[in-house]
């Protein structure tokens, strides 16, 4: 969910501009034909209109099952069910979505709101991403690059929980790790499949699009 997003990406990015290739095509290709003209503009139209809903409903389901995953995740490290590493770590971005909090130290959720922070964590091996739940009131704080200390669920890959009790001098450590220098880490560009991944598919759906309009115009009125 948080470290590998290429394909819901490049289908979403095919099917956009799958719409408006076949309204681009139908402009440039049918514009003499009324009837099919209309029809394939709004086919294209639909399309690009179903894509972008899709793509909302899919990162709200994405959300959810993230912060489910999260709570449990979270539970079993705050009452010691696993033993989770501590690792350094820098918030990558935060998301509005609400669950219950917690905080290394305290056995269970804490009362309030929490929302999640995803956070690249320097643990063995490649850098990856991993979400928390935090308080409402430590969120403002916690602005992408801020460094931060998470204990990471060694079996939940993508669960950490926030320890709130680094100080000052430890956190300017976790900023100056050399390692966030190092190539391998995660970026929002990297978990969607990287940019001529993304352009690709841009480009395949706008020329399946006009594609299709020239088929149309060839069988029809060729």
């Amino acid at each position: 969910m948080l470290n590998d997003r290429t394909r819901v990406t490049r289908i979403c990015s095919f099917a956009v501009t799958l719409g408006a290739g076949l309204m681009l095509g139908a402009l440039l290709l049918l514009s003499g034909h009324e009837t099919v003209w209309l029809g394939m503009f709004g086919v294209g139209m639909a399309i690009m209109c179903l894509a972008s809903i899709g793509e909302d409903h899919l990162s709200r389901r994405a959300d959810r099952s993230l912060c489910a995953e999260i709570v449990r995740g979270s539970t079993e490290i705050v009452t010691g069910t696993v033993i989770a590493d501590l690792v350094p770590a820098r918030v990558a971005r935060r998301r509005l979505v609400k669950g219950p909090p917690f905080l290394l130290g305290h056995p269970g959720p804490l009362p309030g709101k929490g929302f999640i922070i995803v956070a690249t964590a320097l643990v063995d091996g490649p850098a990856r991403r991993v979400g928390a739940l935090v308080p409402a009131d430590l969120l403002l704080q916690l602005r992408k690059g801020h460094p931060v200390a998470l204990a990471v669920h060694p079996v939940r890959p993508e669960v950490a929980v926030l320890d709130p009790s680094v100080d000052s001098d430890q956190l300017a450590r976790i900023a100056g790790d050399p390692r966030w220098w190092e190539d391998g880490i995660p970026t929002d560009l990297s978990i969607s499949g990287g940019l001529l991944g993304r352009l690709g598919a841009y480009l395949a759906g706008l020329v399946v699009g006009i594609g299709v309009n020239w088929l149309v115009a060839q069988v029809f009125f060729g």
